[in-house]
């Protein structure tokens, strides 16, 4: 078969018989090695490009059957002689733009038709969060409170020593998740309490009759159990509650400090600041007033470590300050020395030791930060 036919360099012969053999041995080529999808995306290209068809039209072609692009002498055939370089009479042109167009207007009665099929087809019932959430506190926690507490009853147990029903356990286990849930299943169990009620305070002479076979001790008792029931319920939403509130995201840790005032280096002590990047999230931080003379320490256990907003430390539980007599002889040794060890220096100054503010300032030198240790 030889390698595709290419007309871009040698130009198609100009005699007729010669160029219908050409053609006709070109189009036995495109027969021969057929790629559908190719074939298909090569005349979808086409009438995109060429014939400039719009966004709906070509929604249209692409749901036209691929074989009436790619069989026949107007289609692909068409497309691909044109681009490698063979010159089609003018009214093939026409036959085949005009072919092409008849395929879009056939994809069109095809998306017409499917669309009709898909407003015929039953829509699924839409089902409201509250309707869901019924049915699943019916199907879960309302069908274990039947068979874990209302067959025990019907059964004429009624220690509660020998009915369990774990609220909190069970709404976790079922994933019942907010008020809707639980209130859905207080009423459930509001219900059984009222008649028991009506039945205990003879408020209502059916209810009486209808629990006349369960003694009034133990209507006590379910009285009783369900007054529990409800106060595990109040505890589930309490807890829930506790779960949902969000905690403030601390910012990242260079947002942190871009405006924070510090002293970078001291000529006249010989230190320098550490980057201020490492103070959020560290447990230990050490830092000195160059003007005042003033060592500060702070600690916090927390595993989110420090926090900084502006100026300021935060996040801090214990800290304390003092005015350094000999900072020469100090300060290598907070540098250098265990948090334990410089828990002695600390035991060892007899200078006053006070409570800092946590402010930060162009006079602080940030010596020293550490993660907390177990």
């Amino acid at each position: 078969m030889g390698p595709e036919p290419d007309f871009r360099e040698t130009p198609p012969p100009t005699d007729e018989s010669e160029r219908q053999a050409v053609r006709m041995k070109a189009s036995r080529w495109y027969s021969y090695f057929t790629n559908k999808k190719l074939y298909a995306q090569r005349v979808h290209n086409y009438c995109q490009h060429t014939l400039g068809f719009s966004k709906k039209e070509m929604q249209a072609i692409k749901k036209c059957p691929d074989w009436k692009l790619y069989m026949g002498q107007k289609g692909h055939f068409f497309v691909r002689m044109t681009e490698r370089g063979w010159n089609f009479e003018e009214q093939s042109i026409n036959e085949s733009h005009a072919y092409l167009k008849e395929c879009m207007e056939e994809g069109k009665e095809i998306l017409k038709k499917n669309k009709e099929k898909k407003d015929l087809k039953p829509k699924p019932p839409v089902i409201s969060p509250q309707e869901r959430t019924r049915r699943k506190v019916l199907n879960t926690i309302v069908g274990d409170w039947d068979s874990m507490v209302v067959d025990k009853w019907m059964e004429g147990e009624f220690d509660k020593k020998n009915i369990q029903f774990p609220v909190y356990s069970l709404f976790q286990m079922h994933g019942l998740k907010g008020g809707p849930a639980i209130n859905m299943f207080k009423e459930h169990v509001q219900f059984e309490y009222d008649n028991v009620k009506g039945a205990y305070e003879k408020t209502d002479e059916q209810l009486v009759e209808g629990y006349s076979h369960i003694k009034k001790g133990d209507q006590r008792k379910m009285l009783d159990f369900m007054d529990k029931i409800f106060e595990e319920c109040e505890r589930v939403r309490d807890a829930q509650r506790n779960q949902r509130m969000r905690t403030k995201t601390p910012k990242a840790r260079d947002k942190q400090v871009e405006k924070l005032n510090y002293l970078k280096d001291s000529e006249e002590y010989k230190i320098a600041s550490i980057n201020p990047v490492l103070i959020p999230g560290s447990n230990y931080i050490w830092m000195y007033n160059v003007k005042q003379r003033k060592l500060t320490e702070f600690m916090t256990s927390s595993s989110n470590g420090f926090e900084v907003r502006g100026s300021t430390l935060y996040n801090w539980e214990e800290g304390r300050v003092t005015t350094l007599r000999k900072p020469d002889e100090i300060l290598p040794q907070i540098l250098n020395k265990t948090v334990k060890q410089i828990d002695k220096i600390w035991d060892g100054l007899t200078t006053k030791i006070g409570k800092p503010t946590g402010r930060i300032n162009k006079d602080c030198v940030i010596l020293r930060r550490e993660l907390w240790k177990n």
